[in-house]
């Protein structure tokens, strides 16, 4: 891997259609860091003091931060203001409809924050130049961009798959059945690729937990309230 900062060093030129953003507990971090991409490692690098112009002689600034909601907003709003280019952000966990009308710039988004089974990965675009961007990422994380009507509230597959994780931990609250035996009912008895609990431990609880929490502080829908066990196995994680 060799990113943005060691390839300067190296006296790479480098040239790229986009800027991109990201935090290590990502996914496709090492994909993004070995594509050809300006990458900021936003928890180790500096993306922004004195490096303006990699922006602006990009096409396009592409977001992949994972940190809480307020933050992501305010962060997506500094982006748009600053540097005034299209932005195409991951919103996995987050109000996708809410951002697009809040940030001007804001022209795309997508889904590639989950563990996925499938060969494709939702998103939205309001621009050719967002498609394009689009369409690039595709190519980094080895999927097609499966275009939706709006990416609501971490779009459809997270929103789905963390109401199946926090049912299976409702349901360990009631001592209804062990984590190993759900997983093998839900693969065996419904044809899923993996169970709630395999699911979780490819993700992660504390994704789980603030894409639960960003759907009901929105919906105040009691669906979406994370189960007790849920929320003291992201504490655990998280510490």
């Amino acid at each position: 891997m060799v990113a943005w900062e060691e390839k300067q060093k190296k006296g790479f030129t480098i040239m790229s259609d986009y800027v991109v953003l990201i935090t290590s507990d990502n996914p496709w971090y090492e994909k993004f860091n070995e594509s050809d991409a300006i990458v900021f490692d936003m928890e180790r690098d500096e993306p922004f003091e004195g490096r303006k112009s990699e922006y602006h002689k990009s096409k396009a600034i592409i977001d992949l931060a994972n940190i809480d909601s307020e933050r992501k907003l305010s962060f997506l709003k500094y982006l748009d203001f600053e540097f005034q280019k299209p932005i195409i952000s991951d919103l996995t966990l987050y109000w996708g409809d809410f951002y697009l009308e809040q940030i001007a710039n804001l022209e795309g988004a997508f889904s590639v924050f989950f563990h996925a089974e499938g060969n494709s990965f939702e998103s939205y675009h309001e621009s050719e130049t967002a498609k394009e961007a689009l369409d690039w990422i595709g190519t980094v994380v080895g999927k097609k961009p499966l275009s939706v009507t709006t990416p609501g509230i971490g779009f459809t597959y997270p929103r789905t798959l963390v109401m199946i994780i926090n049912e299976a931990f409702y349901a360990l609250e009631d001592g209804m059945s062990s984590p190993e035996d759900m997983d093998r009912a839900m693969k065996y008895g419904v044809n899923y690729p993996a169970g709630p609990f395999e699911w979780l431990s490819k993700i992660g609880p504390k994704s789980i937990l603030q894409l639960l929490d960003e759907l009901y502080n929105v919906t105040g829908d009691p669906r979406y309230r994370a189960s007790r066990l849920l929320r003291l196995e992201a504490n655990q994680y998280e510490a």
